[in-house]
């Protein structure tokens, strides 16, 4: 994954198709299970920025 976003949610996207949890990612997934290549277009999940943190002077 790009190291300033994460999946919420505590087992990652999965297959429409078996349910099965994909690899790869960010943008093209696939499912070992059925080798299914997935898009995250086309996936219900949501990325979330990471907060920065607090910067000390």
């Amino acid at each position: 994954m790009v190291p300033d976003t994460q999946v919420t949610g505590s087992f990652g996207p999965t297959c429409p198709r078996c349910r099965t949890r994909l690899d790869g990612g960010p943008i093209l997934y696939r499912c070992p299970s059925c080798q299914r290549a997935v898009y995250a277009a086309d996936l219900n999940l949501e990325v979330v920025a990471r907060k920065a943190p607090a910067v000390t002077r």
